[in-house]
């Protein structure tokens, strides 16, 4: 970087030391009074050490990879390609074929002091035009042997370490990583294919580096998938695979098993999980981790960083992870969307589905703001930066299953030309298979750091780069409902086993069942006899304990070929392959867990109704609903889709201490907005009572929202009713009869 330097104090400490030990010089970095700018792609001629030949080292990685010096006289030029060193210096070593040349260190000569002030040394810039740039040293050069795996930072600042530019592959200065993290985004891009959508910011970047058509998350909801991106580890390996566990349980990683951001922290980084993503935007912050883990992060800014510090940063966005809102500037229009055929073509689905994409254009919105931070801030040059989201999108069929919707995610990887490997080639894609845990692994190694053989993840780019024949992915228990999924897919099949054949895809949940108007739907349409076969398959009461895909014929997963006699050959390879992954990875989904965070405890269920944190239950001719202590708010909630306009809201209740809040009510295209909920007086003195809420509804309807406020109690419910208001009365949209 401009000004040489090196980066933090523990790592200045770490190589002096070696140099030290090496060359038995503790003068190794005094100040030297003056700072180089370097200059990209240029010839350069070193001059002024014929004298000093016996203390003047250059330090360069070999063409084998390891990491060597040997003394440097007269003159050398060397250009950004490799240097090659074809002749022994004068009681120096011989090593022909230097792959790169890093650097350029000078250390005291007390018998040369006068002298060497005296001559200085001059880097001359061998270019059209011509451009000279001059240092005055007060030193000779010399060596400075840096061990495989051993990070020197130079960034802004002084020191007697002067880094000379020696091509794209030059490590001596440590990149920054920044990781741009999505939630439940499938690769619904611009870049990708997704011609409705405009993505420009992430569309530039997939431009500038490179695109990976096929990456796949370990587990299809956040906190599996993030707690085995933190660690670099598959979550079922590490007891961390049941969605939102060990809260409060005090679980820990197992012995060894750490964050990865240790590793950096280690190698002199700065790690932090950004909230100030950029000027007046601010990131979540979020972790999401199924495990207790202090100090994962440095801060939340890598402004917060030690001046020249490299850092490492994550910025994470939940726009994708509903509620969906319209993107003004270029709003999708639903007939236009091209519905995937296990939905059925029905305006509520249609609305929905064109709102996600809406949303996926807030968050390109977003991510243009990030990059266009790291430009001001002229950090974009010396930042890797991945993009990738943690899972699929947010609909039915997707997140928490392991079908394409639910794993396959964008991944894109911009590297600047200094720190490009070979092979890496900007603006290109790959097709081959990548697992999230790759990034992992792939991030410490961009970064020059070793990764522990604990990692589960292989290398994207560079040396020891080695592409996947299979990826496997793991569901489990997602909030209060129990399963247990598993998926190998190679380049054309896709395996999946269930194990719990006996229970509907569609089992309760809260989440889904009220924040799913599409899920709402196919219930509604199944019920109606007005789904076509491809939709019925997610609705069944049951589902085969295998199912086998032939993805190039069928992208959709939509043909079962787990029965079928040609493909027996490939169900067995494919169930062997999974069979040793569990066993070699030490899949821990096969114990049951115990216990179950207690707020999953509380979620209850009643004729598409969810209740969260009180449980549901038929007493007596009512609904019964018992608000557990303990929590600040008990809700009463469920998707319901029909058309907008003035409807009425009604129910019959009693109750000795429950006292419902309000009533809310959210549409398709604006789920949530304060405008849309009313206060509800309740009186709680045992007698039943109708209440009713009259409301307009500017838009299609997606859910209907009941708080019951925060104390604990019970209360019954008679009947539920949705009524569309017209000049004759009151025309009857839907019941709900608990009697």
């Amino acid at each position: 970087a401009p000004g040489g330097g090196l980066a933090d104090d523990r790592a200045l400490a770490h190589v002096r030391q070696q140099v030290i030990e090496e060359l038995g010089s503790s003068e190794i970095f005094p100040d030297p009074g003056n700072d180089v700018a370097l200059l990209p792609d240029a010839k350069w001629m070193v001059q002024g050490f014929e004298e000093e030949a016996q203390n003047a080292y250059a330090v360069y990685r070999r063409s084998d990879g390891a990491w060597a010096h040997t003394p440097w006289f007269d003159q050398r030029e060397y250009d950004s390609g490799p240097l090659r060193i074809d002749s022994a210096p004068k009681g120096g070593k011989s090593d022909a074929g230097c792959a790169e040349l890093h650097f350029l260190v000078s250390i005291p000569q007390r018998t040369h002091k006068s002298r060497t002030r005296e001559k200085g040394c001059q880097f001359t810039r061998s270019a059209s035009g011509g451009e000279v740039m001059r240092r005055k040293s007060k030193y000779l050069l010399a060596c400075l042997l840096l061990l495989l795996g051993v990070s020197l930072f130079l960034a802004k600042g002084r020191s007697t370490a002067t880094v000379v530019k020696a091509g794209p592959t030059d490590r001596a200065i440590p990149p920054n990583i920044l990781w741009i993290v999505a939630e439940d985004l499938s690769p619904d891009l611009g870049c990708y294919g997704n011609r409705l959508v405009r993505t420009p910011n992430i569309d530039g970047l997939a431009a500038e580096g490179v695109r990976f058509t096929r990456a796949y998350s370990t587990a299809p909801v956040c906190s599996p998938s993030r707690s085995a991106l933190i660690t670099g580890m598959y979550q079922t390996s590490i007891g961390a695979h049941q969605h939102r566990s060990h809260r409060g349980d005090g679980y820990r990683l197992p012995e060894g098993v750490l964050p990865f951001t240790h590793y950096f922290r280690k190698a002199g980084y700065h790690t932090s999980n950004v909230r100030t993503a950029a000027p007046g935007l601010r990131g979540t912050g979020k972790t999401d981790f199924n495990f207790l883990a202090e100090n994962v992060f440095d801060g939340t800014d890598w402004n917060q960083r030690k001046p020249g510090q490299p850092f490492y940063a994550q910025v994470n966005f939940s726009e994708t992870h509903r509620a969906f809102h319209r993107f003004e500037e270029n709003p999708i229009d639903p007939e236009q969307v091209e519905l995937p055929p296990y939905y059925p073509d029905h305006p509520g689905v249609r609305m929905e589905w064109a709102m996600y994409l809406d949303t996926v254009q807030h968050l390109d919105v977003k991510v243009g703001k990030v990059l266009k931070r790291l430009e001001e801030e002229g950090l974009a040059d010396d930042t890797i930066v991945f993009f990738f989201s943690d899972h699929g999108r947010a609909m039915p069929r997707g997140k928490q299953f392991l079908y394409e919707g639910g794993i396959h995610v964008p991944l894109v990887v911009r590297i600047p030309k200094k720190f490009q490997p070979e092979g890496y080639r900007p603006g290109t894609l790959r097709e081959d298979l990548v697992n999230l845990l790759d990034v992992t692994v792939s991030s410490l190694r961009l970064g020059g750091i070793d990764p522990p053989s604990t990692m589960q993840g292989r290398a994207l780019v560079g040396p020891g780069r080695k592409e996947r024949e299979y990826i496997v992915a793991a569901r489990d228990r997602c909030d209060e409902t129990a399963d247990r999924i598993r998926c190998v897919r190679t380049d054309r099949y896709k395996y999946i086993r269930n194990y719990h054949p006996e229970r509907a895809y569609t089992q309760p949940n809260f989440y889904k069942d009220q924040a799913y108007p599409t899920l709402y739907l196919l219930r509604r349409l199944q019920h109606e006899g007005k789904l076509t076969p491809a939709q019925k398959l997610f609705m069944a009461s049951r589902r085969p304990a295998v199912e086998l895909y032939d993805l190039g014929e069928d992208p959709h997963e939509l043909r079962n070929l787990a029965a079928s006699p040609a493909h027996q050959e490939i169900r067995g390879r494919l169930s062997a392959i999974l069979d040793r992954w569990i066993e070699e990875t030490k899949d821990q989904g096969e114990v049951p867990e115990d216990p179950v965070p207690e707020e999953f405890k509380y979620r209850g269920h009643a004729d598409g109704w969810g209740i969260r944190y009180a449980l549901a239950s038929r007493s007596g001719g009512a609904l019964k609903v018992e608000c557990t202590p303990g929590y600040s708010e008990h809700v009463f909630r469920r998707s319901y889709v029909t058309e907008g306009g003035k409807l009425k809201f009604s129910f019959r209740a009693r109750s000795n201490s429950v006292r419902p809040k309000s009533f809310a009510w959210g549409l398709i295209e604006k789920m949530r907005d304060p405008q849309q909920r009313r206060k509800l007086e309740f009186i709680a003195d045992g007698r039943w009572r109708i209440h009713s809420i009259d409301f307009e509804a500017k838009g299609m309807l997606g859910w209907l929202d009941l708080d019951l406020g925060e104390e604990p109690g019970t209360i019954e419910f008679d009947w539920i009713r949705l009524d569309r208001l017209s000049p004759g009365g009151p025309q009857l949209i839907e019941e709900w009869d608990f009697r």
